[in-house]
């Protein structure tokens, strides 16, 4: 065992990529982005990055799953804002639009931002229909939905009158 307890060495940064993915999954990207800003040499980070894809520890695909499932049920994003944090983890595009076409339809949005505004709602009342309707729409745009879905969503919610 050479590199054990090395700075920089394999041990450790293995150790250390582990250590990351038992809290959450990661993409291929953001883990070569942690391993270097921690000081590891581009030659290790490599390996490391190889022997945790060989191990299926490391997968684009299967974190980007995770990724879109968990935003959806957990946190109730559109598909905007998960499309924009899946790409600035480093997944491929087509991965992306593949991705939310099958696991989050157009149709599961809006049900989704349905959900989010009726519970939003009642914090609204008192306001003027015309201030609730803008900070409903603001709201869901802020969450990531397209403002056909904010303005389908607050007709159906807050009807004109």
């Amino acid at each position: 065992m050479p590199n054990k307890g090395v700075p920089g060495g394999l041990d450790e940064a293995k150790n250390y990529a582990l250590r990351l993915l038992s809290h959450r999954a990661r993409s291929v990207q953001e883990m070569r982005e942690r391993l270097a800003r921690k000081g590891h040499p581009e030659k290790v980070v490599d390996k490391v990055l190889s022997s945790l894809k060989k191990s299926n520890y490391l997968d684009d695909i299967s974190f980007t799953k995770i990724w879109v499932e968990n935003r959806v049920s957990l946190r109730g994003y559109g598909q905007r804002r998960i499309r924009a944090e899946l790409i600035s983890k480093g997944i491929e595009k087509d991965l992306v639009e593949r991705e939310l076409d099958e696991s989050y339809p157009e149709e599961k949005e809006k049900e989704v931002a349905l959900t989010l505004a009726k519970k939003r709602l009642p914090s609204y009342r008192g306001l003027a229909i015309t201030a609730a309707r803008r900070r409903l729409i603001q709201f869901l745009l802020r969450r990531g939905f397209s403002s056909e879905t904010a303005q389908e969503v607050c007709r159906e919610l807050l009807p004109e009158r």
